[in-house]
């Protein structure tokens, strides 16, 4: 819970898959409490997931 999600409890989801060569990554973030939240976690997400592609595998991030 955090003033993020209006005190709510949501729910992040990673799983990996066997792809290839490499492997795919896939975040799943339930429960937020309204589409604005939502945005805003996506956006987020998005950016903190770039910065893990740049880290660990050259920046070459594949969203699904």
């Amino acid at each position: 819970m955090s003033r993020h999600t209006l005190g709510e409890e949501s729910m992040v989801t990673v799983t990996f898959e066997k792809k290839g060569a490499g492997t795919l990554m896939m975040l799943r973030h339930s429960g937020l409490p309204n589409d604005d939240m939502a945005a805003a976690h996506e956006k987020g997400w998005n950016s903190i997931l770039e910065r893990f592609a740049d880290l660990f595998v050259g920046g070459s991030a594949h969203r699904t």
